[in-house]
């Protein structure tokens, strides 16, 4: 592979793995791991895309050619988009979220109810970032949104 496509390969392959000691091993089980990973390479692949169309907008800026202005009006809709969902991800969602754990751990008084209070946490999290599809009667559009959605971020991997 070349650089930039190992690169790429790499960014892809990233997991987030932890140990924990008893008691925490019932709650940070495979799967929340799994969940964790998951939304951490999520994340990160978003902020990669963010870091690189403003990458680009600072070259665009430094050098004096033309370029294609619906080229231009695209990195700059994207640029939008993905600066706008990621602040999305990590104020209104994590957070959110991070400081209703919080609150609701400090009324928790045995080891079940922090472990439901922990799942619904991470559940809301997932979910609210697109992780987790809730099944309804409007699944199949959801899905087709994320799918859609997650297509246009990976195409501005690859757009430079």
């Amino acid at each position: 592979l070349e650089n930039e496509e190992a690169d790429e390969t790499t960014w892809t392959k990233i997991k987030v793995t932890f140990e924990t000691k008893w008691p925490l091993q019932f709650i940070f089980t495979s799967s929340v791991q799994k969940n964790y990973s998951k939304l951490f390479g999520f994340l990160s692949r978003i902020k990669r895309v963010q870091t690189n169309l403003h990458k680009i907008w600072i070259e665009k800026k430094s050098k004096s050619y033309e370029i294609n202005v619906h080229i231009d009006q695209l990195k700059t809709k994207l640029s939008f988009l993905i600066d706008t969902l990621y602040s999305y991800l990590q104020l209104d969602v994590i957070e959110d979220e991070y400081f209703l754990l919080l609150e609701k751990l400090t009324h928790a008084n045995d080891f079940q109810t922090i472990k439901h209070i922990h799942d619904i946490f991470q559940t809301n999290i997932m979910r609210d970032s697109f992780l987790f599809l809730v099944k309804s009667k409007f699944n199949s559009s959801k899905h087709s949104l994320y799918c859609g959605f997650k297509a246009a971020v990976m195409s501005v991997m690859y757009l430079q």
